[in-house]
């Protein structure tokens, strides 16, 4: 077999195993959520995939962790070795989703999300100046804000707009414009319908997250010439919700009757407190 023919057989075989995405289910994650879970009908847990992005070597998957009824989480995978190894270099945002990602150069990028329990609110930003190795997060509203994050576009590493929709009645769709990277944001324009906004850095279709049902994973993609080559492969299911069982309630141990002590003809001295006493003789009883 020829180098190149191994290096495909190990792809092959990498794509084929599933990357581990944990995920342990909490009381306090249900209670967020609204969720009901007996311990009989435990609730799944799926992962959604919202987009595959790749630049400068730099592979990320955006998207959430969520049960049928409710989002739980925002997740963010990275892969800086073409799909074989992933982290999590930011923290699992509760309730919230990450959707499209976006870099002017190989160092500034810039990640839309909001959260979704109950409704679409507190949209934000994930921006990243180092590449990728670092985010943080910038809230774009007032916290407990009503909007969705709809659309965004830099033109540059300074100038971006992004329209977001704030589910009200009227002028419903707001236009704000950046010349800060995305630090900073002034509102241009509130509409009834939503402005054109510049599709200054299109998503590319290089890559792609396909969901096969066979194998109950996201099968994450690179386009070459007219094929699709996997690299990787996501679960669709990571976990499940349920209440914890009953632990059972805890016994006193049994009382045992201690022995019967013989009679004895003397008196114990006990001695509080202090050195003991050096003497270990023993006082006979006074005879009635």
């Amino acid at each position: 077999m020829t180098r190149f023919a191994i290096v495909l057989y190990a792809l092959a075989l990498q794509a084929q195993t599933p990357v581990a995405v944990p995920f342990t289910c909490t009381a306090e994650d249900m209670e967020a959520a609204g969720m009901a879970c007996p311990e009989a009908q435990p609730c799944p847990v799926y992962l959604e995939v919202s987009q595959v992005y790749g630049r400068a070597g730099k592979l990320l998957v955006t998207g959430n962790l969520h049960s049928e009824s409710a989002t739980l989480y925002s997740i963010l995978l990275e892969s800086d070795d073409g799909g074989l190894t992933w982290a999590e270099p930011f923290k699992r945002l509760r309730g919230a989703t990450l959707d499209r990602a976006q870099f002017a150069d190989d160092k500034v990028g810039w990640i839309a999300g909001q959260t979704m329990v109950p409704t679409p609110r507190d949209p934000f930003l994930l921006l990243t100046t180092d590449g990728g190795k670092s985010w943080h997060q910038h809230a774009l509203l007032e916290e407990d804000s009503p909007g969705q994050l709809l659309q965004f576009a830099f033109e540059d590493a300074r100038h971006g707009l992004l329209l977001l929709d704030r589910h009200t009645d009227g002028n419903r769709y707001e236009l704000y414009e950046s010349q800060g990277g995305g630090e900073s944001w002034t509102l241009r324009s509130k509409t009834v319908q939503p402005p054109v906004v510049p599709d200054w850095n299109p998503v590319s279709d290089e890559w792609r997250a396909r969901a096969d049902q066979a194998s109950k994973t996201f099968r994450i993609e690179r386009r070459q010439g007219s094929q699709w080559a996997a690299v990787a492969a996501l679960p669709v299911q990571v976990g499940s919700c349920r209440v914890a069982p009953a632990s059972e309630p805890s016994q006193a141990p049994p009382v045992t009757e201690a022995a019967p002590q013989p009679d004895k003809d003397y008196v114990e001295e006990l001695h509080l407190g202090g050195a003991p006493a050096k003497s270990t003789a023993k006082k006979k009883k006074p005879k009635s």
